[in-house]
């Protein structure tokens, strides 16, 4: 199979925004100050997680087109786009209108906010954008589904950069405005939803479309709900406890080394995105030498490329985090934050291994095991956060997500190898 073209696309199109905001935090941390940084995290973690908050339809979406793609059936893949694309507008205004109302709310939870106010206002402005981050989350299902890795990243690349570029730009004119800093990162992803608009036309063509049994698309979706559902909070949970439990400030402490750790899982997503086409036609043909394979044969043939894409920058970063960190924070950088980065490398690589069984279960549409998993974490991740997060503050909210990383890695892995080559894909 033939990773490395899609691969070094993907890690192109990720590695240059994460480049970028190595480059920014530090700026965006002394400009803005600990408080407000904090703030800062809780719209990024928005604007990450709820773009995933979309009852599984942008996976199942997915899902569809690639296996559509691959028996070379584009009406039917148009088809899979068009109704995805109207059912996620829909959705995301939905989710609009939820945010608008649950701002305060979702402000209020946290202590010594320095302008409550302007957080509030922040983040309803970002909830404005929420049907334009499903909508580029359905775009470039389309276009991974498809294979087009080289429009996907075109694209890929300034989205991502602008997550910090916007935010630092605007601060030079506004000053510290969170409302204004909301504005760029809202703005942003409406030219880049237009822009991905464009590209899956161009891909996918003008023509017949195929009518999808949306009942179907709907069912596929229907385990993915949960996990979507769950996800979302479960990814933005810890940021949650660190501020409601400790303070804004400490959000900044464990943000910032989250940050640097989160950016790293592009090596893992550049190749799972680029096996997740090709092991969604596996029911077709087998893309390793035309002969059946059993799962751990895929599995275990992608796990050692991935080992040594991933484990390396991760032990160096561990390794070296004091250096590293002093030399890239300057003068905001802070003793307390390197046992918190150590921490969460070891979560990383447990993050790491488990993108593949989830990419497995994914493109073979096994998607139960998927929402089980996610389900099942949701509480004991919570008790463990407030407790951890209680007794050691922000040193023991990263061991309580380590812990969360390891116990979703082990079971999508048991899960990935009770399934099946030939398991059928939704239809």
């Amino acid at each position: 199979m033939k990773l490395a073209g899609p691969t070094l696309l993907n890690l192109v199109g990720l590695g240059v925004p994460l480049l970028l905001g190595l480059a920014l935090i530090p700026e965006l941390l002394v400009e803005l100050g600990p408080a407000r940084f904090g703030v800062l995290g809780l719209l990024w973690s928005v604007a990450a997680y709820f773009g995933l908050f979309d009852f599984g339809l942008s996976n199942a979406l997915a899902q569809g087109v690639a296996t559509a793609w691959s028996r070379g059936d584009t009406p039917r893949a148009r088809g899979y786009a068009c109704a995805g694309v109207w059912m996620l507008a829909g959705v995301g205004a939905l989710m609009s209108v939820l945010l608008l109302l649950m701002a305060p709310g979702v402000i209020g939870l946290w202590q010594q906010v320095p302008d409550p106010e302007a957080a509030v206002n922040a983040l309803r402005v970002l909830a404005l954008g929420l049907p334009f981050f499903l909508l580029t989350s359905a775009y470039r299902g389309v276009l991974e589904g498809t294979q087009s890795f080289f429009a996907l990243n075109v694209l890929r690349l300034p989205m991502g950069a602008w997550t910090f570029l916007g935010p630092w730009c605007f601060l030079q004119v506004w000053g510290p405005d969170l409302v204004a800093i909301a504005w760029a990162l809202t703005g942003g992803r409406l030219v880049a939803s237009l822009l991905y608009f464009v590209a899956v036309r161009r891909v996918l063509g003008v023509g017949a479309v195929e009518r999808v049994e949306r009942k179907r698309l709907l069912v596929a979706s229907g385990w993915l709900t949960i996990a979507s559902a769950v996800s979302p909070v479960v990814a933005a949970l810890d940021r949650f406890v660190v501020g409601a439990c400790v303070s804004a400030s400490a959000v900044a402490h464990y943000v910032t080394p989250q940050e640097v750790v989160s950016k790293l899982t592009l090596l893992p997503a550049a190749m799972a995105s680029a096996l997740m086409p090709k092991w969604a036609g596996l029911g077709e043909r087998d893309d390793y030498n035309n002969a059946p394979l059993g799962v751990q044969a895929h599995l275990l043939r992608a796990l050692r490329p991935l080992l040594l894409l991933v484990l390396p920058p991760l032990a160096l970063l561990a390794v070296a985090a004091e250096p590293l960190t002093r030399l890239w924070l300057r003068a905001a950088f802070d003793p307390a934050i390197v046992p918190v980065l150590q921490v969460m490398c070891v979560g990383l690589a447990f993050n790491a291994v488990a993108y593949l069984p989830s990419t497995w279960l994914q493109a073979r549409g096994a998607f139960r095991a998927l929402a089980v998993v996610q389900s099942s974490l949701l509480l004991p991740y919570a008790m463990a956060l407030n407790v951890l997060c209680t007794l050691w503050g922000v040193e023991g909210a990263a061991w309580a997500w380590t812990l969360r990383m390891a116990a979703d890695g082990a079971w999508l892995w048991l899960w990935a190898l009770r399934t099946p080559v030939l398991t059928r894909a939704v239809k």
